[in-house]
């Protein structure tokens, strides 16, 4: 009887740790549950980093991710393109907002009609999105109007290319100018708008180039746009450092030539994988920092996530080469 007893406990104790093992992770999804992600333009290989972070994500999750956007730098085909998925009623949608006040209203209606919204790369502040996934831009911005004035021995002209109206932009070129206040010999000579478009950023960057003979450095606040000026500079038959933003394989290629001088490299990967694993923690309430988000309307996470910046040049290229493209499965389906 004692032995019979000894092997019923124990069989018990088996069926017991089955059952525990058996219990499913709150961190284990279902297939059908699906979550987007939207850019504008979206065919910039750019994107395929925080497309790889996001699929990553969802392989450990167990969920199911799909890429979509708008090509063109649009900012009613970007809102159509958000109301569309949204009508698909998914279970979250990271944004990347090309600008801020025309998806307040959308990300709002989506937000009350139960599907969580987070933002990466570029934000829309004053919505109710959940968290923002991205670089500090001014920070950023700071970093590179050092390293320009490094580069160039404190002394100089200077010109830049921007996209009005694109938040994190204007964050990073408030930060290169605060940042160049510290030296009184370098001076800010001209600027031009390259429209997100790099044939377009090599005409603006060539006409600055002739205005202006005495240039000796250029600054661009985004990668499509440092293409178009590093090509414009060379096309000059001139030598002047051309420093942007963005990592991808023209890009690397241009600094590995000398074509371009640098880059500040963005933490792509992780803009995907953590806004993924945002969403998923808020969908699932994983999070309950405080007593009443819920009956509150608030999101229970952080507002911002910052993910870091790198400057690469000739020197460490390599160390900053693409993952392999595992994302390609899913890329623009």
């Amino acid at each position: 009887m004692k032995r019979k007893l000894i092997l019923v406990i124990a069989l018990l104790a088996i069926v017991g740790i089955a059952a525990s093992f058996a219990q499913k992770s709150p961190l284990t999804g279902d297939k059908k549950e699906t979550y987007y992600m939207i850019t504008f333009l979206s065919g910039a290989e750019y994107w395929q980093g925080c497309f790889l972070g996001f699929q990553e994500a969802a392989d450990q999750l167990g969920v199911t991710v799909k890429y979509t956007g708008t090509p063109e730098y649009d900012i009613t085909k970007a809102v159509t393109v958000f109301d569309q998925v949204v009508a698909m009623k998914p279970a979250g949608i990271a944004l990347a907002c090309m600008n801020p006040e025309p998806f307040i209203e959308p990300i709002n209606k989506a937000i009350k009609a139960g599907i969580k919204v987070v933002t990466f790369d570029t934000d829309s502040p004053n919505s109710n999105r959940g968290t923002y996934v991205s670089t500090d831009n001014y920070s950023a911005g700071v970093s590179a109007g050092k390293w320009a004035a490094q580069k160039i021995g404190g002394k100089g002209a200077v010109i830049y290319t921007l996209r009005p109206g694109q938040l994190n932009l204007e964050q990073r070129l408030a930060g290169f100018k605060a940042a160049l206040e510290k030296y009184p010999d370098i001076k800010i000579v001209a600027n031009g708008n390259g429209e997100g478009d790099t044939a377009k950023a090599a005409t603006v960057v060539g006409q600055m180039l002739q205005a202006h003979p005495e240039t000796n450095f250029v600054f661009c606040a985004n990668g499509i746009e440092m293409i178009g000026a590093a090509n414009a500079v060379k096309e000059a038959n001139k030598k002047i450092p051309v420093l942007g933003f963005d990592m991808d394989n023209a890009i690397l290629d241009q600094i590995k030539a000398d074509v371009a001088w640098a880059t500040i490299a963005q933490d792509t990967w992780s803009m995907g994988f953590w806004s993924l694993m945002s969403m998923y923690t808020w969908k699932h309430s994983l999070l309950s920092p405080m007593t009443a988000w819920k009956s509150g309307g608030f999101a229970p996470l952080p507002q911002y996530i910052q993910t870091g910046v790198a400057l690469i040049t000739k020197e460490n290229t390599q160390e900053f080469l693409m993952r392999p493209k595992k994302a390609a499965d899913s890329w623009g389906k």
